[in-house]
């Protein structure tokens, strides 16, 4: 009896350090990038690589994924994995920094998600229905862009008839102006520049240049004319 007690007590003992290993090193869990719209996952666990410290998991914007096992310590806050990535710690924003090929995103702690987001990060809409039943649906999705004063839009058309136009995530540059609004625009060198105004106030988007021909994104595009400048996404 007394060296089945003393089994269970080392055996306790063990688990119990290994699970306390765990909880009290500050980069295995799982972290949180919210882009405005969607939330992405790192994950960070033991490397299964002998002699190594982690091992990652992530998800990223336009359905990027990675993986990378083993990654090493180089300082008490960052490490480097084998994939090229790297991950530094900062303790006082509850939040870590991934560096890969896809970009540099801040994941954090999910008790410490900031609350505040730019109100226009989500879906925005425009309907036309004409007389003869006709009805079209312009939708955009902006979230966070890969750097500041930038912006990932998602264009979606549809229509009545069975057109539609969905071609993917584009990343547009953002000015802001003296009067609060925004001007949005991604020069995409094979076609038009698209651009669209953002008002906060007003909370809308359309044609900031009234008169002028409106192309908020490649899958939208309103010839000059009162349409033009009546062409309003709202959420």
């Amino acid at each position: 009896m007394k060296t089945t007690n003393k089994l269970f007590l080392f055996l306790c003992v063990s688990v119990c350090s290994l699970s306390y290993a765990h909880a009290s090193d500050p980069f295995i869990q799982e972290w949180d990038y919210y882009d405005g719209v969607t939330t992405y996952k790192l994950s960070i666990r033991t490397s299964d690589a002998p002699g190594q410290n982690y091992a990652i998991n992530y998800t990223l914007p336009n359905g990027m994924t990675g993986t990378s096992d083993p990654c090493t310590l180089t300082s008490s806050t960052s490490f480097q994995c084998v994939g090229g990535e790297t991950v530094t710690r900062d303790d006082v924003n509850y939040r870590v920094q991934l560096h890969s090929l896809d970009g540099d995103f801040t994941f954090y702690d999910p008790k410490h998600m900031p609350t505040t987001e730019n109100p226009i990060f989500g879906s925005w809409h425009y309907r036309v229905a004409d007389s003869d039943g006709f009805v079209a649906n312009h939708s955009m999705t902006i979230s966070k862009g890969p750097h500041p004063n930038q912006y990932t839009v998602t264009p979606h058309y549809s229509d009545s008839n069975g057109g539609t136009c969905q071609i993917g995530s584009f990343v547009y540059e953002v000015k802001k102006n003296d009067d609060g609004t925004e001007l949005i625009s991604c020069d995409r060198h094979d076609w038009h520049t698209y651009y669209f105004k953002y008002d906060p106030y007003k909370k809308e988007i359309s044609n900031p240049f009234p008169g002028q021909d409106f192309y908020p994104n490649p899958c939208s595009a309103v010839l000059a004319g009162s349409f033009a400048d009546h062409f309003i996404y709202t959420k």
